[in-house]
């Protein structure tokens, strides 16, 4: 754009000349005033304004992002809309993962079909999204005193790596006499695959676990076992056969790091004692799975975890957002 020139000329013969120059930085305007340049710049956003109406002065500050502070003749009001500003699905904001299972929505607003349960009444399936699970759509239709078992977890990664169980008898349970399985402090809805039912997923496309995260509960049985390979059994996650202190066994992960809780697991703590608790491992070596819960046919995997609220996999390190990872899961589900 070309400079502007405006000339004012007086009644009394006398003249005023402003130039209106456009610069190359955006935002910045110089004027020149009867020879004098004042500059203008405005590349920076005006965060703060003040406004004057019928005698009150009004001033609004925007300069933290998603909060807005208003001052009407000194008293200061405040709306705080940081969460919402800052609002990301889980798997927007840790992104890259491998799979991922829940019955919260990872991936949008709840519109995302998280599971497919089967009902025992007439054995009739059906899909359901996260917001059919948290406002009582499942619970309804599977029935009162009926149960709930599920057929497909489904992968909420975008890769297709669902879990899934055709077998009837080795589906795990979501909903028991009309109400939901739930565990942690927020109660919340969980797949229960171990105990007497010994429930397992299979899960299609072998996805690669360098880091997992879970939500999960241990009874106290022997080999208790969250993901492995069944073709050989290595690697898989599970607890070591010592009656007095079944702890964390990993096999085939290398040398992981791991975390119960936030913090760093001694490798020794009996993990049944651990309750409802939070499952952080980074840094593995990166294996393949294709099972959530035990393979029963070799033994060597004995029994699966108790129950599974979600699990999370990727193929490469989460050391770097381990704790924002751990805190969201946390706040999810009041565990620790």
């Amino acid at each position: 754009m070309a400079d502007r020139t405006l000339t004012i000329n007086h009644a009394d013969g006398g003249s005023e000349t402003y130039t209106l120059k456009t610069e190359d930085v955006l935002g910045v305007r110089n004027m020149s005033v009867d020879g004098e340049t004042v500059t203008i710049d405005r590349t920076a956003p005006d965060l703060v304004r003040t406004i004057i109406a019928d005698g009150q002065t009004i001033t609004i500050d925007t300069t933290r992002e998603g909060v807005r502070t208003l001052t009407v003749d000194g008293t200061e009001i405040t709306i705080d809309r940081t969460e919402e500003a800052n609002l990301q699905s889980f798997l927007q904001e840790f992104t890259g993962a491998s799979a991922a299972y829940s019955l919260r929505d990872l991936a949008s607003s709840g519109n995302t079909t998280v599971v497919r349960v089967r009902r025992s009444s007439d054995n009739a399936e059906a899909d359901f999204k996260a917001s059919e699970v948290s406002d009582g759509t499942l619970v309804a239709w599977v029935g009162a005193s009926n149960d709930g078992f599920v057929e497909t977890w489904y992968d909420q990664s975008g890769n297709g790596n669902d879990a899934t169980q055709s077998v009837a008898v080795s589906q795990p349970q979501i909903v028991s006499s009309g109400s939901f399985i739930t565990r942690g402090g927020a109660s919340k809805p969980s797949i229960l695959l171990g105990g007497a039912l010994d429930g397992r997923l299979d899960v299609v496309g072998r996805p690669i676990a360098t880091s997992v995260f879970s939500a999960l509960q241990a009874s106290n049985t022997n080999f208790e076992t969250l993901i492995c390979d069944t073709t050989d059994n290595t690697p898989r996650l599970t607890t070591n056969n010592n009656a007095n202190n079944r702890a964390y066994k990993l096999v085939g992960f290398g040398t992981p790091s791991v975390n119960v809780d936030g913090v760093t697991y001694d490798g020794t703590s009996n993990v049944s004692s651990l309750g409802f608790h939070l499952l952080g491992m980074t840094s593995g070596s990166g294996e393949a799975i294709n099972r959530i819960g035990a393979n029963p046919s070799t033994g060597s995997t004995g029994n699966s975890f108790d129950s599974v609220s979600e699990l999370i996999i990727y193929d490469s390190d989460q050391s770097s957002d381990r704790s924002g990872i751990e805190v969201n899961i946390n706040n999810q589900y009041s565990i620790y």
